[in-house]
């Protein structure tokens, strides 16, 4: 569990700082933690690996628009006056 987690976190801390060698070796990482644990605990679970892809392709998005939505996020958050 812990491997993913932390290659998790590995990624989505590159995304805003822009670091592309990390974002690639933490995605490295973040398969073969999920492979593992596909293979060992998770067998048997057909739901979990289609969420993973959702939430993959969801990341993917919102990298790909980090600027708006970082913008849309803040305009949101603000407080109102």
């Amino acid at each position: 569990m812990l491997l993913p987690s932390v290659a998790a976190l590995f990624v989505f801390l590159s995304i805003p700082r822009q670091m592309k060698n990390y974002l690639a070796t933490g995605m490295l990482f973040l398969a073969i933690g999920i492979i593992r644990l596909q293979q060992n605990w998770l067998a048997e679970e057909v739901g979990w690996p289609i969420a993973l892809l959702v939430a993959g392709v969801l990341v993917m998005l919102v990298a790909a628009r980090y600027a708006a939505v970082r913008n849309l996020l803040a305009r949101l958050l603000r407080p109102v006056r």
